[in-house]
């Protein structure tokens, strides 16, 4: 049908017009030619095409025109997909800032109620925690040994739920955005010391031995050194609890700059499958271990973030029936001077320098 007729009957005048303006255009530039546009088919029906206009060239003359029409149909199907994909993604999009902006809502209101709630617990508690020390310092009288067994698990139970309790705080206090540390000069020997005296208890209940070694000359270090105290308190409790004899490790060495700590048990150890996921917020091990040892799933979501703000790292290597070995580093400050006084040989350290590293009382509402 289309032999021997002329190729304009294929389009409409309008295009025609086109065609020739374009065409007159470029006798001057003698480029190809590029105009999309629609054609009658033998259907009846017009079909999308891209017309290319080629100059045909003598001697740098333009003696005429070749043309080739292409079928663009499935151009314009898949361009129209591909906007209906993008129009239904900035749909989807909208849908998930939106459900982002509600979830955003409900974690504040979640923080605002566990910092609300932690304090108006942690107010009476800790006055609970002051009236025993008093009964068991003879203040109110003698105790009679039942007395005394009775006001010791009041305080061992009231120390546990205010560990809870102030795990809880930190947390809402890093989701706030309001966590801040203060750090001074400290020695590494008395915080390893007030830490062990802070969980000696636990561990003599189970008869477990614990060993250090602790090199002599370790530099002094600037952190927070509540903070750190808290990470070496969160370890060696989980080494307690999860250890029913054998021996805790507490090992420090200077290495490339870093002070490396490290807390090592013969206790329950961790599995394989569970190493990844054992520094995540709430994340427990095995739900019938919670039940048997207690906890949140917090403490080494804690002292990952603690280390980590320090300028740290920490990692786990565990066996199952082996063991865990905790690794924690922290880097040795540049900005402390030679001659700046540390105290930081090995001392024997009473209860009373532990107290200092215990969280002070803040008001984070």
């Amino acid at each position: 049908q289309l032999i021997g007729r002329h190729f304009s009957f294929l389009f409409s005048e309008e295009d025609q017009k086109k065609l020739l303006y374009k065409v007159k255009r470029n006798q001057k530039l003698k480029r190809v030619i590029k105009y999309q546009t629609s054609i009658l088919c033998t259907s009846e029906k017009r079909l999308p095409v891209e017309l290319s206009i080629i100059p045909v060239k003598s001697n740098e003359t333009v003696i005429g025109y070749q043309g080739i029409i292409r079928d663009v149909s499935e151009d314009i199907r898949l361009q129209e997909e591909r906007k209906k994909r993008t129009e239904e993604i900035q749909r989807m999009n909208e849908k998930l800032m939106e459900k982002n902006k509600k979830l955003n809502e409900l974690h504040q209101l979640k923080t605002q109620f566990i910092s609300n709630v932690g304090h108006e617990l942690r107010t009476p508690l800790t006055s609970i925690l002051g009236y025993t020390e008093l009964l068991r310092e003879g203040v109110y009288g003698q105790l009679e040994s039942g007395q005394e067994k009775a006001v010791q698990n009041i305080n061992y139970s009231g120390n546990h739920l205010l560990n809870l309790i102030n795990e809880l705080l930190e947390v809402a206090k890093i989701q706030s955005g309001k966590y801040k540390i203060y750090k001074e000069p400290t020695s590494v020997y008395n915080l390893v010391e007030a830490a062990i005296n802070t969980i000696r208890p636990s561990i003599d209940e189970k008869q477990i031995r614990i060993v250090t070694s602790l090199p002599e000359n370790l530099p002094g270090i600037l952190i927070d050194a509540q903070k750190i105290f808290q990470v070496l308190l969160n370890l060696l409790s989980n080494a307690a609890k999860f250890t029913m004899d054998g021996e805790i490790e507490i090992k420090l060495f200077q290495k490339q700059g870093q002070v490396y700590f490290v807390i090592r048990d013969t206790g329950i150890g961790i599995p394989r499958d569970e190493l990844a996921n054992i520094f995540r917020e709430f994340h427990q091990v095995d739900r019938s271990l919670t039940r048997q040892f207690g906890g949140t799933g917090l403490g080494l979501s804690l002292a990952k973030y603690l280390v980590e703000l320090h300028g740290g790292k920490i990692w786990v290597e565990s066996v199952p029936e082996k063991g865990s070995a905790f690794f924690f580093t922290l880097p040795v400050s540049s900005n402390l001077e030679q001659n700046q006084t540390i105290e930081n040989g090995k001392q024997n350290m009473t209860g009373d320098v532990a107290r200092t590293y215990l969280p002070r009382a803040e008001n984070t509402r």
